[in-house]
């Protein structure tokens, strides 16, 4: 009231304040471990929904394998380049239109001109940021349709008949760290999960915001929280969730591998 008469500007009460919850955000939820205590976790796909909803944390996650000399990131690693599991499915182009895996393209080829192909998979560079894809060429041969793998070059325009909606692949890593609820650490250990994004560089993984808190107990071992986080993390990575991508402004499919844990 204060406020609003002395300055002209609404401040929402103390008790609105205590009452405010983000769209969309999971209170953190009552499991049982492996030993049947129960303890709290936080929902992933609700930390999965904030962080992606966010225009900063978006548009710095990188979502495609980066071909790199020298590994000085995890997206730059062998598992991100190889297992299919992290290998992004799609891509849009800058009219709208999707291209995923499998897609017949035309596209420029630099020995034959404009040809037919299947893409293989898609990827970046860490000497040039634009996102490149593996081509299968179709080549015509006495009637017989051959396939001649190793073709690369810029995306090209593509045709879009399979899905609707975007699919973006997250991984997860884990970090479980011991803390103390006392000044001196020997004391009152308590077990604390965290989670971070492998799309991240190591410099932005190590601000606070990034580094996201899901659980924490002083009455069981860590192992015993193992479980029903686990249960979480094979639905994300086996089926996805649905949420809002502010990179591409829509909703977007989320597979959320999990790439480590420390």
């Amino acid at each position: 009231w204060f406020a609003l008469q002395q300055a002209g500007v609404a401040v929402p009460s103390f008790s609105a304040v205590k009452r405010f919850q983000l769209p969309g955000l999971v209170p953190p939820q009552r499991v049982l471990s492996s030993k049947n205590s129960p303890f709290y976790v936080i929902s992933l796909t609700s930390v999965i929904s904030q962080c992606l909803g966010s225009k900063t944390l978006s548009t710095a996650l990188v979502r495609y394998p980066v071909l790199a000399d020298t590994c000085t990131e995890l997206y730059h690693g062998k598992k991100w380049n190889t297992d299919k599991r992290f290998a992004s499915p799609m891509t849009v182009l800058n009219n709208g239109m999707h291209v995923f895996v499998r897609d017949c393209v035309c596209f420029l080829h630099p020995d034959v001109g404009f040809a037919k192909g299947i893409v293989v998979r898609f990827f970046q560079l860490k000497s040039n940021p634009q996102l490149f894809c593996e081509i299968y060429t179709l080549v015509d041969f006495n009637s017989f349709l051959l396939l001649v793998p190793g073709s690369q070059c810029f995306i090209p325009n593509g045709i879009d008949i399979i899905f609707d909606s975007v699919v973006v692949p997250v991984s997860s890593i884990f970090a479980f760290y011991d803390t103390s609820g006392n000044k001196c650490k020997k004391w009152n250990k308590f077990e604390c999960w965290y989670l971070l994004f492998g799309g991240l560089s190591r410099h932005d993984n190590a601000k606070p915001q990034n580094i996201h808190f899901i659980s924490c107990t002083n009455e069981m071992d860590v192992l015993d929280m193992t479980e029903p986080i686990a249960q979480q993390l094979t639905l994300l990575e086996t089926e996805g969730v649905v949420v809002y991508d502010a990179y591409y402004e829509e909703n977007v499919l989320v597979i959320a591998p999990l790439l480590c844990h420390l």
